[in-house]
């Protein structure tokens, strides 16, 4: 009788080596690096590639009028890693929304703007914004864009997510 009760003792060790096992190499739990391939499937939403900021002198020329004075270009540069298309449909400077800033406008490719707008980013593509800020005071926004601040750029998707930059006014 001594052989039939250790017999469910050697059974839980087994099992319980073997799921230990299969969790270290990865075959079950959460996604490691040891299946790339699967982490990759599971990849959504927008990354934004780079932001590069410049002064300029005469944001009449550059804005078609929209702006006037002097101040700053800052060209946001994103693609979509996701499998599926996206929206981007609010640009925040400083937490404040895009067509909020009177001294603020976007170019989407399709003209210089102050209003509410959509950007579809097809999966897989990349897509960039010019983002023209004009140097004083906002006091729609209550913001002072003058050069050394440091700005928080983020895009909004219409599916409720947020991609952040961050880059200074030079």
């Amino acid at each position: 009788m001594r052989a039939y009760s250790i017999i469910p003792i050697v059974s839980l060790v087994l099992i319980l080596v073997f799921g230990t096992v299969m969790w270290t190499q990865g075959y079950i739990g959460e996604p490691t690096d040891a299946d790339p391939q699967f982490k990759e499937s599971i990849n959504f939403g927008v990354q934004i590639t780079s932001v590069v900021t410049y002064s300029v002198s005469d944001l009449t020329s550059v804005t078609g009028g929209v702006l006037k004075g002097s101040g700053w270009n800052v060209i946001v540069s994103f693609r979509n890693i996701g499998s599926t298309d996206a929206t981007i449909n609010n640009v925040y400077i400083n937490e404040k929304r895009i067509d909020v800033n009177g001294n603020v406008a976007m170019d989407d490719g399709n003209g210089y703007m102050k209003s509410e707008f959509s950007i579809p980013v097809r999966s897989g593509t990349s897509r960039s914004i010019s983002i023209s800020i004009e140097e004083g005071e906002d006091s729609s926004s209550n913001l002072v864009f003058t050069s050394g601040l440091t700005l928080n750029v983020k895009l909004h998707s219409a599916a409720g997510a947020d991609y952040l930059a961050m880059t200074r006014l030079d």
